[in-house]
């Protein structure tokens, strides 16, 4: 899911938000509103258009303005935020940290768009596109986060890299847990899903896969670990996390020690071309992961 918002137009305040964002500090972002709209004796429109001529003369008109674009800009703000907040904090990374969750961090951080990015701004373009209509382009954040989870998750670890005129294998080992937990990338409007029960705010998944490269960009070889786990009883609630069987209701879940879900239990395998043994779990961890594969149990 992809959100853009081109409604700030003031670069210095749109990196001080874009910085707090990404340190998940919505609470601060919001106080940084209130202080921008204090500040802003002539209170520009959305998209910073200037206040016309004729509604500068009249003060009772100009002010009836002022606060019809206020509630106006409240609404349309209550709408970027459930569209932009996550259903928790976001994941605060480490320093030299290399994880799976610190990339999902940078995949799902607010960027602003400026310069060469700019978008097109349609309310601009009404304003200030004189009369041949100018597409207009003014600065913008963009965020990407993930809407409906779904009930299989498979991450795909980018394992190469372009040096000028060749390409390389990325071989740094990249962490990755046993159970993901999603909702630091998800966004807050998921939770009117029936998927997801009243003020959930952990998407659990729980790793069953992982394939792993060996050998150069040019050539190599494929193996795999695989948890083989217990039939899925068909009463269980984890079947509605299927599209097709989503429903207004789902079923109690059992519970572990934290009050969240039972991992399934299971082994893992190491297969290899025909040969399969099985494997330890802190083998599957040090793998150099390729491709990641997960399934959901909230």
């Amino acid at each position: 899911m992809a959100f853009v918002n081109n409604k700030n137009v003031d670069l210095k305040t749109g990196l001080s938000k874009l910085s707090l964002l990404n340190d998940g500090d919505t609470n601060k972002v919001n106080s940084l509103n209130n202080e921008k709209m204090e500040d802003d004796d002539n209170f520009e429109g959305a998209c910073g258009g200037e206040i016309p001529k004729e509604e500068k003369v009249c003060g009772s008109h100009l002010e009836y303005n002022k606060v019809q674009k206020k509630l106006q800009m409240d609404e349309d703000d209550e709408d970027v935020d459930l569209w932009t907040n996550t259903m928790s904090a976001r994941y605060q990374c480490e320093e030299g940290e290399y994880s799976v969750q610190s990339c999902l961090n940078q995949f799902t951080a607010c960027e602003l768009m400026t310069g060469n990015n700019k978008v097109s701004c349609e309310l601009c373009t009404k304003r200030h596109g004189g009369a041949d209509k100018k597409t207009v382009y003014t600065n913008a954040t963009k965020q990407l986060l993930i809407y409906n989870p779904p009930a299989v998750l498979i991450l795909h670890l980018k394992r190469f890299q372009v040096y000028r005129f060749r390409s390389a294998k990325v071989s740094k080992f990249v962490k990755f847990p046993t159970v993901l937990d999603l909702a630091p990338f998800c966004s807050k409007r998921s939770q009117n899903l029936p998927t997801f029960e009243a003020g959930q705010t952990k998407v659990l998944y729980s790793l069953y896969g992982v394939v792993e490269h060996s050998g150069s960009i040019h050539g190599g070889h494929y193996v795999a670990y695989v948890k083989v786990r217990p039939k899925l009883e068909e009463n269980s609630y984890r079947w509605q996390f299927l599209p097709k069987n989503q429903k207004n209701e789902k079923p109690s879940q059992p519970k572990g020690a934290q009050g969240d879900p039972e991992v399934p239990s299971g082994k893992w395998y190491y297969i290899s071309d025909s040969h399969v043994s099985e494997a330890n779990e802190s083998r599957v961890l040090s793998a150099q992961a390729y491709l990641l594969f997960y399934e959901r149990i909230l």
